[in-house]
């Protein structure tokens, strides 16, 4: 079974007190474990219905996984965290 690169999740954001939630698209590593998040949401406009409709139906599955922590994937730290990780896949896992 091969692991899939892409997909979509909803991706949680705390900010300045305020919660908000968005779809984006989602980057895989070999292990089946998100290593990026796009930098901009999912834009669900399209230039025909037939288009729209296609991008639901692939997006859809985005509600049913687990919530993604955006702040995960986006600070200062995330060069650190992503050798941290490395390091320890390759050395114990």
């Amino acid at each position: 079974m091969t692991m899939k690169e892409t997909d979509y999740r909803v991706v949680h954001w705390h900010t300045s007190g305020k919660d908000t939630y968005a779809i984006y698209q989602v980057f895989y590593d070999n292990k089946g474990n998100v290593r990026r998040i796009a930098d901009k949401p999912v834009n669900l406009e399209c230039s025909t219905t037939e288009e729209l409709k296609d991008l639901h139906f692939h997006i859809a599955n985005a509600y049913l996984q687990p919530l993604v922590e955006g702040h995960l994937f986006r600070s200062d730290l995330q060069p650190k965290v992503n050798d941290t990780l490395n390091y320890l896949q390759n050395n114990f896992l």
